[in-house]
């Protein structure tokens, strides 16, 4: 409700296999049953396009460094999620306590920050779907990483990162220079 994830595997899902289940011995009566990198059960995929998928949205969203397409999607995924909460109890505690300003505020900030989630949303939405039509007519590594950096640019992200940190300090200016209640204040100053 209040973001993507904290993290890119929660975008990107596999099941995990564990030894004894009734999904670990269909996978062995199937034939897909095999062992990760740890030694742990795991499975390979029926479709080999599917698996290929897998591999490269699970590393564009996971490799790199803190500048890097994983370290902004990261930083905007976890903060997303936890500022939305502070904002919502923010908004709550400024109308019980009758500041109406302040809870323009937050309101507004939720707004403008509901926009720039919803259009880095819709960057990752065109992604997938260009990312699956390519995977249904034959995978190269390369058509991948042209419409990664079409849809899901690093510059896009870090775009959406710029415009989350300006909402963050808005708010936290205005939590300064509006008369808010202490422990409205002391919320608004863990936003990040």
């Amino acid at each position: 409700k209040y973001g993507f994830a904290a993290n890119w595997d929660y975008i990107v899902k596999k099941t995990f296999v564990y030894e004894g289940t009734p999904l670990f011995n269909q996978y062995k009566l199937d034939g897909v049953l095999v062992k990760n990198d740890m030694g742990m059960p795991d499975f390979r995929f029926l479709d080999d396009a599917v698996g290929t998928l897998y591999q490269f949205v699970s590393s564009a969203l996971k490799d790199g460094d803190e500048n890097g397409r994983n370290g902004v999607f990261r930083q905007i995924c976890h903060g997303t999620s936890t500022n939305f909460v502070y904002a919502a109890c923010l908004r709550s505690l400024l109308g019980q306590a009758g500041n109406a300003n302040g809870r323009e505020t937050v309101m507004d900030y939720e707004r403008n920050m509901s926009q720039i989630r919803k259009g880095l949303s819709g960057h990752t939405a065109n992604w997938f779907s260009e990312l699956i039509r390519l995977a249904r007519q034959g995978w190269t590594d390369g058509d991948a990483r042209e419409i990664t950096e079409t849809h899901l640019s690093e510059d896009a992200i870090k775009e959406a990162l710029i415009g989350f940190r300006y909402q963050n300090q808005k708010l936290k200016s205005a939590a300064r220079g509006q008369k808010w209640p202490q422990y409205c204040a002391d919320i608004a100053s863990r936003i990040y």
